[in-house]
């Protein structure tokens, strides 16, 4: 079963998951049971147990390592400043300052 988000007239757009779940099992060739055990999978799949287990994991896995999840049920969208960026632009700056001078000196010393 997917979950269509923004369905428009020629386009599907679907959530992107961090991890997403995949439940699948091994079976051996012409398993004659194959269908049954698919029909239970989609059914964990669809209820949504898949994901809860998939949090409960991960919530222990945090709860083993020290760290806590924070729930931030109102995430602030802001524009972004120069601040945010001038980590970028001295990098860019930088690497123009040090490709000038290397292209004068290409062009000066030609073969």
């Amino acid at each position: 079963m997917v979950i269509l988000y923004h369905l428009s007239a020629n386009t599907y757009f679907l959530p992107e998951t961090i991890y997403p779940i995949y439940v699948g099992w091994i079976y051996p060739k012409n398993t004659p049971w194959k269908h049954k055990f698919d029909a239970y999978l989609q059914t964990f799949v669809e209820s949504g147990l898949c994901r809860y287990w998939k949090k409960v994991l991960v919530a222990d896995f945090m709860k083993e390592m020290g760290e806590t999840l924070h729930h931030n049920s109102q995430q602030l969208v802001r524009s972004l400043s120069l601040q945010d960026l001038q980590g970028a632009f001295a990098i860019y700056s930088l690497l123009i300052l040090t490709a000038l001078p290397v292209f004068l000196l290409e062009h000066l010393y030609r073969p």
